[in-house]
């Protein structure tokens, strides 16, 4: 099957623009090997020690001085491992939402219960991530495949797309990982968020916030640029040089080298714009399970000659015969260019 290996690592499922589950996205569309390698980028992320010691400080301060939690004879470190062991093995739900129209709200998590006695079932979790944004990246990452020249703009437009899906993903992760902690039924403590500084000050809990300001050194977000029309991929004082290693897996935490300051005029992307219906939890809906008992994918985990591929981007020097056959099967799409010849060459966008 051409795309066996990518249909074993996970589910993605569009959302049209109700809101309604309508579709498991073909794994050969660039809508899917787009996610599935921002998904990838954020799984090297969470290998690395600095986001584990992000999550196990998380952990420590979620609730201190509980002596209920199913978890409060294990290590924090224990605790972690855990939960990154589940999600690397078997990724959570993702779907693409195309009722989503502002591109401020680019991710979310519905907290859902779990029993301890079933386990942590990472597909009774899902990850909704903004559909016409996805959209934005795809037509990004075909301007940016019409160019040879690493350095153009186009290229640099669909990394900061890349780097964004990936960044916004693992803020999804710190609030499953609430989830995990509390068995979805305990929400964000309320001082477990960052404050900005001249905003208003909130009062809620915000863990993937919490997380982004312990992994990164500070809350990411993505400004309109006026200069740009509504497709953009948005303005940040983080150097492209930066997002180019987080796009090759070289990861360097916390973010300390940056841009030009964004003046205090500049405003987020979706300002004005209302905020999005909420059509509840996605997994709870009918049309997903009906697309789920269809599926008919085989054990649900990510490959890990698949993702070591996307991470390694290797050179064809450096190709076996076993690696060149597992890349044939792999759409890498705009993000790294295959060649199907007799002698296959793989050239990453830089």
């Amino acid at each position: 099957m051409a795309y066996q290996l990518f249909s074993q690592a996970f589910i993605i499922i569009r959302q049209d623009e109700y809101g309604r589950p309508v579709e498991i996205i073909p794994y050969n569309t660039n809508e899917a090997i787009n996610v599935a390698v921002s998904i990838s980028i954020c799984r090297g992320m969470l290998r690395d020690p600095m986001v584990k010691t992000a999550f196990k400080k998380l952990a420590e301060n979620f609730d201190p001085e509980s002596s209920e939690a199913w978890y409060n004879k294990l290590p924090k470190s224990e605790v972690v491992r855990m939960f990154i062991y589940e999600i690397l093995e078997r990724f959570p739900l993702v779907f693409v939402d195309y009722s989503l129209k502002n591109p401020d709200f680019r991710a979310c998590h519905y907290r859902r219960a779990w029993d301890r006695g079933y386990g942590f079932d990472t597909h009774e979790q899902a990850i909704v991530i903004n559909g016409p944004r996805v959209r934005d990246m795809c037509i990004a990452g075909e301007s940016a495949e019409r160019t040879e020249d690493p350095r153009s703009d186009e290229r640099k437009r669909f990394r900061v797309f890349l780097f964004i899906f990936a960044k916004s993903i693992l803020h999804e992760l710190g609030h499953m990982f609430v989830t995990f902690l509390g068995r979805g039924s305990t929400g964000t403590p309320l001082g477990m968020n960052v404050q900005l500084v001249d905003r208003p000050q909130s009062t809620e809990g915000e863990a993937g916030r919490y997380l982004e300001n312990l992994v990164f050194g500070g809350f990411v977000s993505v400004l309109r640029n006026p200069a740009e029309g509504d497709n953009q991929e948005g303005t940040r004082e983080i150097l492209q040089e930066t997002i180019d290693e987080f796009v090759k897996y070289q990861f360097s935490f916390p973010i300390e080298r940056f841009g030009a300051p964004i003046p205090d005029s500049m405003i987020s992307l979706g300002q004005g714009l209302p905020r999005p219906t909420d059509y509840g939890d996605p997994i709870r809906t009918h049309e997903t399970q009906q697309l789920l008992s269809a599926h008919k994918a085989g054990p649900f985990r990510w490959d890990k000659e698949v993702d070591n591929l996307l991470a390694r981007i290797p050179q064809p020097r450096t190709l076996s015969e076993h690696e060149k056959s597992v890349m044939r099967r792999v759409p890498f799409g705009s993000s790294v260019l295959v060649d199907d010849s007799s002698e296959p060459r793989a050239q990453a966008v830089k």
